[in-house]
């Protein structure tokens, strides 16, 4: 769950994982806030979308996202995978665990 990831990152770091939830807020980037639906607050992770992986996925929607977690470091991720990302992600972001989207599937727009 995305629970187990933010309270083990390191035990993450690196991995594949399929998460499936709702998306919470939509950044201009191709990046979103995936919310897993917990009873908590911590049951959110950002959610990065290379260019080669961008497609429409709307707030509300529920979406399937299988991709690998990492550490949100602005300046290598924008390299990385060719984004430019909005300024505010890495002061609310910095360090917390992230899923690079590899497939998205939406399961029901909204």
């Amino acid at each position: 769950t995305i629970e187990e990831v933010r309270d083990w990152p390191n035990a993450y770091m690196g991995k594949v994982i399929t998460a499936v939830g709702e998306v919470q807020q939509k950044y201009a980037s191709g990046s979103f806030v995936l919310d897993g639906k917990g009873t908590w607050w911590d049951d959110n992770i950002l959610v990065v979308v290379p260019r080669e992986q961008m497609m429409a996925v709307n707030d509300g929607s529920e979406v399937r996202v299988t991709g690998e977690i990492e550490r949100l470091v602005i300046a290598d991720i924008e390299r990385e995978y060719g984004l430019d990302l909005e300024s505010d992600l890495e002061t609310t972001y910095r360090d917390e665990p992230i899923l690079v989207a590899r497939n998205i599937t939406v399961l029901d727009a909204d």
